[in-house]
């Protein structure tokens, strides 16, 4: 019961974070750091690839494409998080300072263990 519990939160923490990406695109936007281009494209492809990785992973036959997905994605973000920690200047919008930027990379290295957990939760032969 627990793993499927540790499944259904992850899937509906990415969908969500990849619905918040539509709901809300100016944020992201704001914090993509200032040398990527195409931003707005780049905002709507992440959020899409968040709902589908969290859609897959519900599927046994396509939870590993779903884990991979979701982790390259965790990746991909740290450049967005680390240049936050370094570059991004707090305007009146946001309750961000260098401590919360922190923690938030420490959250990250714990998303990533957790969405690899579903590997392990869930072995079969396709999560070899």
């Amino acid at each position: 019961m627990k793993k499927y519990l540790n499944l259904y939160l992850i899937s509906i923490l990415f969908i969500y974070a990849g619905l918040a990406h539509f709901i809300n695109p100016q944020f992201y936007i704001n914090i993509t750091p200032s040398f990527i281009p195409l931003k707005q494209f780049l905002v709507d492809l992440t959020g899409v690839l968040e709902i589908l990785g969290g859609i897959l992973i519900l599927f046994k036959t396509t939870r590993k494409t779903g884990v991979y997905l979701l982790l390259g994605l965790l990746i991909l973000f740290f450049i967005v998080h680390l240049d936050m920690l370094f570059t991004y200047q707090v305007s009146e919008n946001f309750i961000l300072n260098k401590s919360l930027l922190l923690i938030r990379i420490i959250i990250q290295f714990i998303l990533i263990g957790w969405v690899i957990s579903l590997l392990k939760l869930f072995p079969n032969k396709n999560n070899v």
